[in-house]
């Protein structure tokens, strides 16, 4: 019964939600008004205006929500082993956002291809957006652009955005707008993603999100520097898509 679980009983419950979301790969952003009333009870019991066992008080606007996260966990959905180095990704994805527009630029591994796009932010809305936004927003416009190719392909994302990077690999963010923004870009991912942070000086996308000619010495540099990097990424929670290391 909502109206008698105190915040300890929620505070218990998100910990188990949380753990089997990362099991499930189910992206943390489709839960968001339920993440921050746990977060909010949890900051009043940081500032001990509260106890453990209070009650919660459950704000009416989450109930719809932690109905779909309890749901979505008890499907308890069949997804891929996660084995260390057992997808190599195919194609090597660089993205980038500047307040005048976006860039990607993508490298297939086995040929060499490069191929490229990028255009103006298209609403006078992005000119007020944070860049944290702006660089998400990028990602889902490179892999709307090449969904036909990346449809189920292993991919390497790089971001020269280190906000962009571990919001990514979190699947939410505190701020509503950074989490409407970072579902999106997880909606548009279909294959094995994984994101690693590449140096601006590095990136590739950088001249196309300035409306500025591709470099193709940068461009061509993907292939060994995607090598280097897929070391060290970090995964992304794609719902039903095995990750690659």
């Amino acid at each position: 019964d909502n109206a008698d679980a105190t915040i300890d009983d929620f505070r218990s419950a998100f910990g188990l939600l949380s753990f089997a979301s990362r099991v499930l790969r189910l992206p943390l952003a489709r839960f968001y008004h339920a993440i921050k009333f746990v977060r909010r009870r949890l900051s009043d019991l940081t500032r001990e205006t509260c106890t453990p066992q209070d009650k919660a008080m459950m704000w009416p606007s989450c109930s719809g929500t932690f109905h779909a996260w309890f749901d979505a966990v008890l499907a308890n959905p069949w997804v891929a082993p996660c084995l260390p180095d057992d997808t190599p990704h195919n194609y090597v994805l660089a993205t980038d956002a500047s307040l005048k527009g976006w860039g990607a630029v993508l490298f297939h591994e086995h040929s060499g291809q490069i191929s490229h796009t990028g255009g103006k932010w298209n609403n006078t809305d992005y000119e007020s957006k944070h860049i944290n936004f702006l660089e998400v927003d990028a990602v889902t416009n490179a892999f709307r652009y090449f969904s036909d190719t990346l449809r189920d392909q292993p991919v390497l994302l790089l971001v020269d955005n280190t906000s962009a990077k571990f919001t990514l690999k979190r699947g939410s963010a505190h701020e509503w707008m950074l989490n409407d923004a970072v579902s999106k870009a997880l909606g548009s991912m279909t294959g094995h993603v994984t994101v690693a942070y590449i140096d601006t000086l590095e990136n590739p996308a950088d001249a196309p999100s300035r409306g500025q000619p591709l470099s193709m010495q940068l461009a061509s540099s993907l292939g060994p520097l995607g090598r280097r990097k897929a070391q060290a990424a970090c995964r992304v929670a794609v719902p039903g898509a095995s990750p690659v290391a």
